[in-house]
């Protein structure tokens, strides 16, 4: 009898402690959850921040051709060809010619 009572018990208490882990990795993913959700609410607030500027706003309204007086309005020529993609620095572009930093300074003043 005792010895059913001890199975009993051990029984239990690892049925305790597999329960015990589960929920300490069910609250490490909840707490990454939640960090992710806290993330975007603080991207969120940052946007509307921007978003309440002075310079955004004079940014979105020369969009629609509210600009200030003397302005000119820029738009790109309806089927314009789009430009030539842009190759990442590093991939396969020669490298630039070694030069000292006296000789850069003469070439920006003197344009040689």
């Amino acid at each position: 009898m005792a010895l059913l009572v001890c199975a009993w018990v051990v029984v239990i208490f690892g049925r305790a402690l597999a329960e015990a882990n589960s929920l300490t990795a069910r609250l490490v993913q909840e707490q990454t959850v939640n960090d992710q959700l806290l993330a975007r609410v603080e991207a969120g607030r940052r946007e509307i921040a921007l978003v309440q500027t002075a310079a955004f706003l004079d940014f979105e309204a020369r969009y629609f051709g509210m600009g200030r007086s003397g302005e000119k309005p820029f738009a790109l020529a309806a089927g314009a060809p789009s430009p030539p993609p842009i190759t990442p620095l590093g991939n396969g572009s020669p490298a630039p010619a070694a030069s000292t930093p006296l000789d850069d300074w003469l070439t920006l003043l003197f344009g040689a």
